[in-house]
């Protein structure tokens, strides 16, 4: 059946039903033009017969429809498996539009949304995801309470009262238990930051991929406090509460003098204990341009270009700052650890 004919049919259905046409926009692409031209004319003036108003409106373009520019394609594929939005209050500015577009655009079928202790974009994320042909990852990286979530005594510092963890679902199962535990967290275990404990995390394990996080992890503090065997314990403590294949150590070169002690030793408790690297970037932000220094020591509280990084009155870090979360390409990953499983 030729463009004409389809058209002809759905006139006279519109026609037969007593109903009008309000616009019709044709979009000819090469090769094509004369032959639609000619067809669309025929049923044009088949449909206009007896007097009557049809057609109340019309686009033609002649010129071909250009073809979207490829995307860049890296040579080893690569996702991004710790990934902050603007659902990371006050520490993250990606906008999950632009983030499934940034993704897109580097030619990654994948990505993971890793928001600190909260589910709020997942909604979104995944919408987004799937409108642009991108598989969603649903995660969190959650807070973990050394000892019991509802131990809320001050300690030493706020090392002494969370820890980071990436958590990602691999399956329904997974996204369940998630929700249970960042419910849980808000509900039971607030303080300072909402957090989980070991104990309900092993309760709600299944279905769930963990990451051994950024600096913040326990098993980062551990081995930057230069206690081995402390660390490789916690490294075993999370195989046996996820499974084998199901815990990755994770590895993060952001250029900080402390990823010159961690990436090392974690490589080391890779070596010595056969679990598996995944390499991430704390990306809290899209482009290099668009950081700004931390706020202070004790995190990186973010903001965007143009907005104010901190109401104290102590000045800000000096330029030298490394920006270093934002969404490095696949390239750059790959030159940080080529030899790591992602």
């Amino acid at each position: 059946m030729t463009v004409g004919d389809l058209l002809r049919e759905r006139i006279a259905e519109k026609w037969c039903a007593g109903k009008s046409v309000a616009l019709f926009s044709f979009v000819f692409r090469d090769g094509q033009t004369v032959e639609l031209v000619r067809d669309l004319l025929c049923s044009l003036s088949v449909a206009l017969r007896n007097g009557k108003t049809l057609l109340t409106g019309f686009r033609f373009m002649a010129d071909p429809v250009p073809a979207p520019a490829a995307p860049v394609t890296s040579a080893r594929p690569f996702v991004h498996l710790h990934c902050h939005t603007h659902y990371s209050l006050l520490d993250g500015v990606n906008r999950i539009p632009d983030l499934v577009s940034h993704v897109k655009s580097h030619g990654m079928n994948a990505v993971a949304i890793t928001d600190h202790g909260n589910l709020y974009g997942a909604i979104e994320f995944y919408n987004a995801c799937k409108a642009g042909g991108i598989k969603p990852i649903v995660g969190c990286e959650v807070y973990v309470a050394p000892g019991s979530r509802l131990d809320k005594k001050p300690g030493a510092g706020m090392r002494d009262v969370y820890h980071h963890l990436v958590l990602l679902a691999k399956d329904t199962a997974g996204y369940h238990n998630l929700v249970r535990l960042v419910t849980a967290a808000n509900l039971d275990g607030f303080y300072y930051k909402p957090r989980i404990d070991k104990d309900l995390l092993a309760k709600h394990s299944k279905g769930l991929i963990a990451l051994s996080a950024c600096l913040r992890g326990d098993i980062n503090e551990t081995l930057m406090a230069d206690k081995y065997e402390d660390a490789r314990k916690i490294a075993y403590d999370y195989q046996d509460m996820f499974g084998k294949n199901n815990f990755f150590l994770e590895l993060q070169d952001h250029g900080l003098d402390e990823d010159r002690i961690a990436m090392p030793a974690v490589h080391r408790l890779a070596a010595d204990t056969g679990m598996p690297l995944v390499v991430t970037n704390d990306s809290h932000y899209l482009e290099h341009g668009d950081a700004q220094p931390p706020d202070d020591e004790a995190g990186h509280q973010l903001a965007p270009r143009g907005a104010k990084a901190s109401r104290s009155a102590s000045p800000p870090p000096p330029a030298a700052t490394p920006p270093w979360c934002w969404w490095t390409s696949p390239r750059t990953c790959s030159r940080a650890t080529p030899t790591t499983r992602r």
